[in-house]
């Protein structure tokens, strides 16, 4: 199954230090890989910086609950030796719960005037209550 999901603040992007306390606030611990399951090598970029300036603003978002501890034990390891054939077994077959996380800088008139179709896109997709709070976004997660 493929869905997206697009949210709209006027707040700068967050960095990953600040996704991961606002993730386990809620009983998730999350996990970040660049995409394509590779472990990524600017940890302490994604911690310190605005998720849309590292990786061009995407990554893999692997999360887990307290009941997925033994998972998350062995899926720290697979990280630590790079096993990456048995990390994307692991994501594949649905053990830990996952998401592609594609954060950006987001001005509605210059992505407009940069492709006229998203204006359609872009206002077919919400309720127009919201267009204005949309108007007015800074970033954009898809």
């Amino acid at each position: 199954m493929k869905a997206a999901l697009a949210v709209y603040t006027r707040r700068p992007s967050l960095n990953g230090r600040k996704l991961v306390e606002i993730a386990r606030e809620h009983g998730i611990t999350i996990r970040f890989l660049a995409m394509g399951g590779y472990t990524p090598k600017n940890l302490d970029e994604i911690q310190k910086k605005a998720l849309a300036t590292v990786n061009g603003g995407a990554l893999l978002i692997v999360g887990a609950f307290e009941s997925d501890a033994t998972t998350l034990v062995r899926f720290d390891d697979l990280i630590a030796t790079g096993d990456r054939a048995a990390i994307t077994t692991i994501l594949k077959d649905a053990e830990l719960p996952w998401c592609e996380l594609y954060t950006g800088v987001f001005n509605y008139e210059k992505a407009i005037k940069t492709k006229p179709t998203n204006k359609a896109k872009i206002d077919g997709s919400i309720a127009k209550d919201e267009l204005t709070a949309v108007k007015t976004a800074k970033s954009r997660y898809i």
